[in-house]
């Protein structure tokens, strides 16, 4: 029985050791977070409210309004390609790009020569006997008593033949034409399909060209900017590795694209010597306005709160987000004077006083 005592005695002694050490470890942990918070320093910097231009980035692609495939109106061989055709090349319009073998072509061209040659002789025969029959038929006084008697017939026939023949001339020297392909117009070559040596026709485009002045970015970009661009006004630019262009834009080449909430857009890209290439993926910058209030980090932001120091005491503010541009925010609520803390501080800061140290410009 004793013993048993003695074990329950023991047990008690040792619970009442491990609550006297929770206890005990408590009222240190609360000893510490009462301790001055004047080792508490914080970085901050001079609230001012003023205008920041309103601008927005999103990826666009380089395409053309003007684009046209080459194809050939005859078949035959590459024999030749022209120092213009390549790739990225300024070409003007009708400049010869290649050549397709044009022996054969030349070739129908005399046959086509010759048979007019001979289509010329039947015809002065056969105008020569019609005008011998009517004088025949005058001299002796009497009408013919059908065309067929003066040889019309045969003279309409070689005069028909004689028109066929200056056709297929015609026909025979615009297929020779066709054995060098040019350039349609003022255009830029954006992709090449044929080399020296290839088998070319109707069914195979040779290349691909466009019209440097008509080229434009086409972009995607939500509901909410895109009904802050205006026609004519807003201020677009088109940024690719270290080149940009400024670029135009008209609500009347826009798409809706209701499913995803968002409108692709087209601007113009204006004219230079030095133009984007087709296809090329860039950065299309639009600036549509300005917004008053504090542009602060995106990473300083906490649920639509912020802190300051007022009378060297951290305080929470709560502020409206206006705009977001990339890694900025646009925020109303703060007061010109006041400073906002840039840097991190332990949460039970929050309401104490701080020590804190204006930031340095960069």
């Amino acid at each position: 029985m004793s013993r048993r005592k003695e074990t329950f005695l023991a047990a008690i002694i040792l619970a009442f050791g491990i609550v006297s050490f929770i206890l005990l470890a408590l009222r240190r942990e609360n000893v510490r977070t009462r301790e001055p918070l004047s080792e508490v320093v914080v970085e901050v910097v001079k609230v001012k409210n003023e205008e920041h231009p309103l601008s927005y980035r999103f990826r666009g692609e380089v395409i053309s309004k003007k684009k046209v495939s080459i194809f050939p109106k005859i078949s035959g061989e590459v024999v030749r390609v022209y120092d213009a055709f390549v790739e990225g090349s300024k070409v003007a319009a009708n400049e010869p790009l290649l050549k397709i073998e044009d022996a054969d072509y030349l070739l129908r061209v005399k046959e086509a020569e010759a048979a007019l040659e001979i289509a010329k002789v039947r015809f002065e025969r056969a105008k020569l006997y019609k005008e011998n029959k009517e004088l025949e038929w005058k001299v002796v006084g009497k009408e013919p008593p059908n065309p067929a008697a003066v040889g019309d017939l045969e003279f309409r026939e070689a005069q028909a033949n004689m028109h066929l023949a200056r056709a297929r001339i015609e026909t025979a020297r615009l297929a020779l034409s066709r054995t060098v392909l040019r350039a349609p117009f003022d255009s830029i070559i954006s992709k090449i399909f044929v080399s020296k040596g290839d088998i070319v026709g109707p069914q195979r485009a040779v290349a691909v060209v466009y019209d440097p002045t008509s080229l434009y970015v086409k972009s995607s970009v939500p509901y909410k900017v895109y009904s802050l661009i205006k026609d004519g006004e807003t201020k677009a630019t088109f940024y690719l590795n270290d080149d940009k262009w400024e670029c135009s834009y008209y609500s009347f080449e826009a798409e809706l694209e209701p499913a995803a909430k968002r409108v692709i857009i087209y601007l113009k890209i204006t004219p230079s010597e030095n133009t984007p290439l087709l296809g090329s993926f860039g950065d299309l910058e639009l600036s549509v306005g300005k917004v008053f209030g504090v542009a602060i980090n995106d990473s300083i932001l906490k649920s639509g709160k912020v802190y300051v120091v007022q009378n060297s005491t951290l305080k929470e503010v709560t502020v409206e987000i206006l705009a977001r541009v990339e890694n900025r925010v646009i925020v109303s609520g703060l007061s010109d004077g006041s400073y906002l803390v840039v840097s991190p501080f332990p949460l039970h800061a929050i309401g104490r006083k701080v020590k804190w140290v204006e930031k340095k410009k960069d």
